[in-house]
């Protein structure tokens, strides 16, 4: 009886993860601000000093608005980028039309603060304030990337599918509106479809002993919401552009981008399929040179993404320079605290295989500190729980030191 009434209520434990997450949400806002009131954002007339996408998709949203269609370059209906982000750019310029770049930058300062809030609650109040504290996520708050608004759909549909796979009686709304945020997360970065598949391979491992609803009831009505979403993104491409597109066409731009070890720019052959030209070149590499070739796929590319903070699409300030060792160290950190999180927090291990597969898919792609970004929370998740559980293995190791011992018979 002791032992039981020592426990936190599951009220007491719900009232506190509540509060972390507010917690973590005023510290990641009040960051924001101040960052924002350190480093000024350019005018308007100043385009040019943002990233080369963030000109793209501003005109692109100004399309938009004035009846133009959907088109990236300009010339013409394309699917060349999903729709998720130009639609949330589209809606700030139609919404604020007088100061429309402010009010992306505080619009975001918001989603990013939601997203530490969103850790905190699922993963404990540490992780929620190293995400709200991460450089990186300070800063693109003021950029015009999609990686703000992805991140919060990202961490949102891996926290509700935790919970779907961790929780003895799932509900039908927690898989809908999972469903509903990777639907969002995919329609602004194509990388997350991957996820609810790897996920679902893992269902059983990921699913402790006392759950007793299948994992594939949830994944089902998870992924079916999802497709849903996406929907009136098919049927546009293929009344538009009379064929089936299910994200975006320049994949294969990035994909071949990154095959060679020497960082060359290859050029796909006019005429030639991208997506064979790209299984032309792996083949001829493993057989002309392995050894090198497997290097650079792996351990050269982890080492290029993962070795530097993201800082590119617009100035700041000097924020973000000497962090190289804060970014290695919440690599390893994080990447322990994972495989930690995996043996003895079935809550987070969705973090883990969510991790290990963006990771992965990493490797696919040309070695971009950008497609780094997402995998930075996830590092955040699992270093926050990791010194969470050994700080709190001391409390009980300095308790049971110092505890009052009961005289021998």
């Amino acid at each position: 009886m002791a032992a039981t009434a020592s426990r936190p209520a599951p009220d007491s434990r719900s009232w506190a993860r509540a509060a972390g997450a507010g917690a973590a949400f005023l510290v990641a806002l009040g960051v924001r601000a101040a960052f924002f009131a350190a480093v000024p954002q350019p005018p308007a007339s100043q385009l040019a000093s943002y990233a080369q996408d963030s000109v793209h998709y501003l005109a692109l949203a100004q399309r938009l608005l004035a009846g133009h269609g959907y088109s990236f370059w300009g010339n013409g209906p394309d699917a060349y980028v999903s729709p998720g982000y130009p639609l949330f750019v589209a809606a700030i310029l139609h919404l604020f039309p007088s100061h429309p770049l402010q009010a992306i930058r505080w619009i975001q300062a918001v989603l990013g603060a939601a997203t530490a809030a969103v850790v905190a609650g699922w993963a404990g109040f540490l992780a929620g304030v190293i995400v709200a504290l991460y450089p990186s996520f300070i800063w693109s708050t003021g950029s015009i990337l999609t990686e703000v608004l992805f991140l919060l759909l990202l961490v949102g549909y891996l926290a509700l599918h935790a919970r779907l796979l961790t929780s003895p009686r799932p509900s039908r709304g927690a898989a809908v509106a999972a469903g509903i945020l990777l639907g969002l997360a995919v329609l602004t970065r194509p990388i997350a479809a991957a996820l609810p598949v790897v996920i679902g391979l893992c269902g059983r491992w990921i699913r402790p002993a006392a759950a007793r609803v299948r994992p594939s009831y949830g994944l089902g009505l998870v992924v079916a919401t999802a497709a849903l979403v996406n929907l009136p993104w098919w049927l546009r491409n293929v009344i538009v552009l009379h064929r089936l597109v299910l994200f975006a066409t320049q994949a294969s731009n990035p994909l071949v981008s990154g095959l060679s070890p020497q960082g060359a720019s290859l050029q796909v052959p006019a005429g030639t399929n991208a997506y064979i030209f790209a299984l032309q070149y792996v083949l001829h590499a493993l057989r002309t040179d392995p050894g090198r070739f497997l290097q650079w796929m792996t351990v050269g590319k982890w080492s290029a993404v993962l070795t530097q903070t993201y800082a590119g699409g617009t100035p700041n300030g000097g924020f973000l320079q000497g962090l190289a060792h804060y970014q290695i160290a919440l690599c390893w950190v994080g990447g322990a605290g994972l495989a930690w999180a995996a043996i003895f927090r079935p809550r987070l291990r969705v973090a883990t295989v969510a991790a290990a597969t963006l990771a992965i898919l990493l490797l696919a792609f040309i070695p971009s500190v950008r497609y780094g970004y997402p995998l930075m929370a996830l590092f955040a998740v699992g270093a926050g729980a990791l010194i969470a559980g050994v700080f709190r293995g001391l409390l009980v190791l300095v308790r049971r030191l110092t505890g009052p011992r009961t005289a021998p018979p």
